[in-house]
């Protein structure tokens, strides 16, 4: 996904100076955020920082995230200036939808170190995070699950597993479709037959049932959630297979966004050296080559078919329900 490109040296301050203007003036910026959000307001407190521009956090699941950004959309109230979320398909919509502006390289230059063929007109990566498996460590004693195979072929978890429902997200439903694809349909009935699993609500509900001994252990996972509930002291820890699959937090400026320039130079922080390293922390994969901190692809890492994953959803889903 990342590419190394020579920076274009940028025209003054002009973006900055646009960046403190709004369409009322004001220097603020909205930001509609489905990532950790330690890691949101690291990033929200540094572009303070450096721009003097204020930034206002929304906080949700991606679910609840993109379904507020719609609904905002279609009833024109939208508060957001820039969506942040790991869904291509909603994103996809969106744009056909008008509800998403263009991103232009002229206006947001960093743009142009991020892979061409991983981004859209309407959507950039900002970071990656591999999926993997979270479980209690006062429940799963010993070596924990450290493969996908391995939830197959050990034995049953302490206080069982929950699976995510893959009608939430299509950046969810494709960890089952790289299972479909990678062991084919009987890995979902060995799953159901070892396992017992049943269905979670949502990734972030189904950690914190996991980080309360509600179940032994869930999957899908990122980091970046897990994080949350780590720091919180919660006993939970997450395995990231080598062989693995995983997915992309997009960022997209809305089109009819109060403050757009703002919302540019946020894209801008978000793709530059500093940004990108606040951004991925230790839990993410960077998509600048230039920035060392962050984690690295596991070894056998097979990137997402959204397109993929999105044809088969129904398939998919008629596969993982119980």
């Amino acid at each position: 996904m990342r590419r190394e490109r020579r920076r274009r040296p940028q025209s003054g301050n002009g973006l900055v100076r646009r960046g403190r203007r709004g369409r009322t003036g004001g220097s603020n910026v909205v930001v509609y955020s489905a990532y950790n959000a330690e890691l949101t307001q690291g990033l929200a407190d540094a572009f303070e920082d450096e721009y003097s521009i204020t930034v206002q956090v929304v906080r949700q699941a991606s679910a609840d995230l993109n379904a507020r950004f719609a609904a905002e959309s279609e009833a024109a109230s939208l508060g957001a200036d820039l969506l942040w979320q790991p869904d291509p398909v909603f994103a996809e919509d969106s744009a056909e939808n008008g509800w998403l502006a263009p991103l232009d390289p002229a206006q947001i230059p960093n743009l142009e170190l991020v892979d061409t063929a991983e981004q859209t007109e309407y959507y950039v990566p900002v970071l990656e995070q591999p999926w993997g498996i979270a479980y209690n460590t006062d429940l799963i004693k010993g070596a924990p699950p450290a493969s996908w195979e391995d939830l197959t072929t050990g034995s049953a978890l302490e206080r069982g597993l929950l699976v995510a429902a893959p009608q939430n997200s299509v950046a969810t439903a494709g960890v089952y479709n790289f299972w479909l694809n990678s062991f084919g349909e009987d890995y979902f009935t060995d799953l159901q037959r070892v396992q017992n699993y049943a269905m979670g609500d949502s990734v972030s509900n189904a950690i914190q049932q996991v980080a309360a001994g509600e179940v032994g252990a869930f999957v899908p996972a990122p980091l970046s959630t897990v994080s949350t509930v780590q720091k919180a002291g919660a006993p939970v820890e997450v395995v990231i297979p080598d062989r693995t699959t995983g997915f992309a937090m997009l960022a997209s400026i809305s089109n009819t966004a109060p403050n757009p320039n703002a919302a540019r130079l946020f894209v801008e922080f978000l793709l530059s050296d500093a940004g990108q390293a606040i951004a991925v922390g230790d839990l993410a994969v960077p998509v600048i080559e230039s920035v060392t901190s962050g984690i690295s692809r596991p070894a056998e890492y097979v990137p997402t078919d959204n397109v993929e994953t999105s044809a088969r959803l129904d398939e998919i889903s008629g596969l993982v329900t119980p």
